[in-house]
């Protein structure tokens, strides 16, 4: 039977710990029972991201409301490592509230880098409100080291993306100046061929008139020849 307030730990295989919880935040109760004070920038937990197998995240917030309420965001932003084991790759297996198996994800906030936690795998599809850590915390030195690891990954990634961008840039350049440049070289061809074709006419006409004046030259001679011997005392010697 379902309790009607506050959250109750119980007792799963391992150390594996399981929390049922109605109102506020998910993150500052399992801070309540570890024992330990949870950190809040500007009155809101750490966001959690969960990723799956599939490089996809979910990042959660977590409003510290007076009236106990929760809300979550659904702005989407990729871990700075890709997750290498699907949800359910785990064992022994962790049952939700629903007696399902419960999907296993990843924090990336600061105050829980790399640490694993378990939720109901239909938490938004009507779903139970399961939430537990799956691990437990890291030491303050392995967090500041985690956290400045994955903010190396994350200035790569961006430089990658910032090149990749810069890229598709230049080629987008580079097939313009080529269409510019062959739209150029075909225009220079046909005017070449334009040229080539002119020349080849005139030529053609060359040797016509030459051809002409052949034929006139002859035509001439032979008037000459012909009144000459019509008229041989014109002759003069």
């Amino acid at each position: 039977m379902r309790p009607s307030g506050g959250m109750v730990g119980q007792k799963r295989r391992g150390s594996i710990m399981n929390w049922w919880w109605h109102g506020g935040t998910k993150e500052a109760r399992i801070n309540q029972e570890l024992g330990r004070t949870s950190s809040t920038r500007g009155g809101s937990n750490d966001e959690l991201v969960d990723c799956s197998a599939d490089g996809t995240s979910r990042w959660r917030g977590t409003s510290s409301s007076g009236n106990g309420s929760r809300s979550s965001q659904g702005r989407s932003n990729p871990p700075p490592i890709r997750y290498r084991e699907g949800q359910f790759d785990y064992y022994p297996a962790v049952l939700c509230d629903c007696r399902r198996k419960a999907a296993r994800w990843i924090s990336w906030s600061e105050d829980n880098p790399s640490r694993r936690y378990l939720t109901c795998a239909r938490a938004r599809d009507g779903g139970c409100t399961f939430w537990s850590w799956y691990e437990p915390e890291t030491t303050p030195y392995l967090r500041q080291v985690l956290n400045d690891l994955h903010n190396v990954v994350r200035g790569l990634k961006e430089e990658k993306s910032i090149l990749r961008a810069s890229l598709v840039s230049a080629r987008a350049q580079i097939d313009e100046l080529t269409a510019v440049h062959n739209g150029d070289v075909a225009d220079w061809t046909r005017k070449l061929k334009e040229k080539d074709d002119l020349a080849c006419e005139l030529r053609a006409r060359v040797v016509q008139l030459e051809e002409g004046r052949k034929l006139l030259l002859l035509i001439v001679a032979g008037l000459a020849s012909l009144i000459i011997m019509q008229n041989p005392e014109s002759i003069v010697y």
